[in-house]
């Protein structure tokens, strides 16, 4: 059995296990050889409106196994885990950082221009103080380089699968 195929038999357990405590069964959390993990469901126990109910494992879902091991086995997954695990062992620390990236989200995403830059300036305040914090700042960082490999691996597909969105979407 495969590193895949083990991981979504643990998964579906774990699961099951947690819709019958009550629990959201949409991601499990886990520990691993490198720390703490968490891991979409498969599709098929997923009931998310139209996801499909069943692989099939085609060529395109082998690939996406395959592109997923990878990402698991990268140093960036490897170090955002480990990273990710102490920062998980602090629950206040934990709360804090995600307070402050749900911040910098907002600001990203719902902030007129107007108040823009008066809000990067004091976020970027913040975020200075906040990363004097060594294990803050390695969280960050950690957090950062799985987001590039990311946007690396989205940043691929879409130069290079032709799709016409019928529109010119300003990228």
């Amino acid at each position: 059995m495969n590193q895949w195929d083990q991981n979504q038999m643990e998964q579906n357990q774990m699961n099951h296990a947690g819709q019958q405590n009550g629990e959201n069964a949409g991601w499990q959390a886990s520990e691993t050889q490198d720390g703490y993990h968490a891991q979409p469901q498969p599709y098929e126990d997923a009931g998310i409106q139209g996801w499909p109910q069943a692989r099939t494992d085609s060529r395109v879902d082998l690939a996406v196994k395959d592109l997923v091991e990878a990402v698991w086995d990268s140093p960036e997954y490897r170090r955002y885990q480990n990273i990710r695990a102490k920062v998980h062992a602090q629950p206040e620390l934990e709360a804090r950082i995600h307070a402050f990236r749900k911040k910098n989200y907002q600001t990203q995403n719902f902030t007129d221009e107007r108040s823009l830059f008066d809000q990067a300036d004091e976020l970027e305040r913040e975020g200075e103080q906040f990363r004097k914090n060594p294990l803050v700042n390695e969280y960050l960082d950690a957090e950062l380089a799985i987001c590039r490999l990311f946007q690396k691996i989205n940043w691929e597909l879409v130069q290079n699968i032709d799709f016409d969105l019928g529109f010119d979407a300003g990228w």
